[in-house]
């Protein structure tokens, strides 16, 4: 996977400040943050682009009219949600992909105090995404 956004490690609206913002070359795998609770991650916040590349070709490619956020996980966000350990995580073959026009910061009370009003996901607005699939 290679993609142009904040971070080599994942990077949200209220975190970005914390890695560069660049190109950079990871795998599946690698994207996910393995928490002792599963829980969403891997996000890149101001993205450009991604490419997803499988077996030396292009699998997936994926840009916007305006910068996004996109996590690319090995487990899909119900399997994330309704395991309680680590350990538990089934294995899996397949990919998930997420593109989001926006999304909250890490704050958001699941783990820390309510998020200020400057990081709230805006309730109005629009993005075009375009996405390329080659098999």
């Amino acid at each position: 996977m290679e993609y142009s956004a904040y971070g080599e490690y994942e990077s949200y609206i209220d975190t970005k400040d914390c890695v560069p913002k660049g190109i950079f070359k990871t795998t599946v795998k690698k994207n996910f943050t393995n928490y002792i609770k599963p829980q969403e991650c891997g996000s890149h916040y101001g993205t450009d682009y991604f490419v997803l590349s499988g077996g030396g070709s292009q699998a997936v490619k994926a840009f916007a009219d305006k910068p996004f956020s996109f996590g690319v996980l090995p487990y899909s966000a119900h399997t994330l949600a309704n395991t309680t350990h680590n350990w538990k995580l089934p294995k899996q073959s397949e990919t998930h992909i997420y593109c989001d026009i926006a999304i909250r910061g890490l704050g958001s009370e699941s783990c820390g105090p309510r998020i200020e009003t400057r990081f709230e996901t805006p309730r109005e607005g629009a993005n075009a995404f375009y996405l390329f699939f080659r098999f």
